[in-house]
């Protein structure tokens, strides 16, 4: 047995800025075509090589959200879920998350970087970097020459690697209101 993917619904008229997101991770992006509902419909791939044909994607098939829950997420217009979201931003490794390892940091590295530079997307991301607080001498010395965790929080639970959490409305197992947190990490 093996995984075959993880369905991530997307609002209506957002597949393109979802498969954007989703190419910023390195994912390998398939548009498929429409829907069911008319809008596209993704294949987003971790490694094309490994899993190959039929449902084994190893992925994300990325789908736009049925009429049922656009119509209960309307409904909830109103409801209070700033305070769900601030804890999800605080504690994000102990809310439901995706979780992608990289093999080599200048791939996160430039995960990351895409994710910030492209306007569109980077407004419906936030971004929480983590490092190692005493790391061994040698990645001390590669993290502070990076751009990217240069200045990113020292914690405790990190010896050789680094994390990044995303949290973003644009896909969601789940309700697009309560948004998706996406683990990415590397180790040194």
């Amino acid at each position: 047995m093996n995984l075959s993917h993880v369905a991530l619904n997307v609002g209506r008229g957002e597949g393109p800025l979802a498969e954007r997101f989703l190419r910023h991770l390195g994912l390998r992006v398939t548009d498929n075509g429409p829907s069911l509902l008319g809008d596209p419909w993704y294949t987003a791939v971790v490694d094309p090589g490994h899993a190959p044909g039929d449902l084994a994607h190893l992925g994300f098939f990325v789908i736009p959200v049925s009429d049922a829950q656009r119509e209960l997420e309307e409904a909830l217009g109103d409801a209070p879920v700033e305070e769900y979201l601030a804890e999800k931003r605080r504690k994000p490794d102990s809310n439901g998350h995706v979780a992608l390892n990289y093999e080599r940091l200048e791939e996160l590295e430039g995960a990351v970087r895409a994710l910030t530079a492209d306007g569109d997307v980077g407004a419906r991301v936030s971004v929480l970097l983590f490092r190692p607080e005493a790391p061994p001498d040698d990645v001390a010395a590669r993290l502070d020459a990076s751009e990217v965790f240069a200045d990113a929080t020292p914690v405790r639970y990190l010896d050789r690697g680094v994390q990044v959490f995303l949290q973003t409305d644009l896909v969601a197992v789940g309700l697009l209101r309560l948004g998706q947190s996406f683990e990415l990490n590397a180790t040194l």
